[in-house]
């Protein structure tokens, strides 16, 4: 009996459940992600949000790992991630992990991106 062989992940590969082709979907599908991990609903996503989230996906981080990646998306002064700021992050997760660069979320022109005057990356 033959075992059955994995495919490799392949960058061009992408599922419909990570990134909904219609950016109007999208942002609702965001939205809600945001309102979710909002636990204390004050419009801002900590860290330590973000990490009880991914537990409860499954998904154990180092806290000191993700707080140096999500820190860089957190303008100054602010106690977390707003929705804004949110929306860029996944924009850069998601360009990074399926090299969706051509799509733009609502907003964006000519390719703009970033965070502040140091572009948040």
């Amino acid at each position: 009996m033959e075992t059955p062989t994995k495919r490799p992940f392949h960058k061009s590969i992408s599922s419909n459940s990570f990134h909904l082709r219609s950016p109007s979907l999208n942002s609702v599908r965001l939205r809600r992600i945001f309102d979710l991990y909002d636990a204390n609903h004050d419009s801002f996503i900590t860290v330590d949000e973000i990490s009880t989230a991914l537990k409860t996906l499954g998904l154990d981080t180092d806290i000191t790992d993700l707080d140096s990646m999500i820190k860089s998306y957190i303008h100054p002064g602010n106690a977390g991630l707003t929705y804004d700021d949110f929306v860029i992050l996944h924009k850069s997760i998601n360009d990074l992990l399926f090299g969706m660069e051509d799509l733009q979320l609502p907003g964006e022109r000519d390719g703009a991106r970033g965070v502040g005057s140091n572009g948040g990356f």
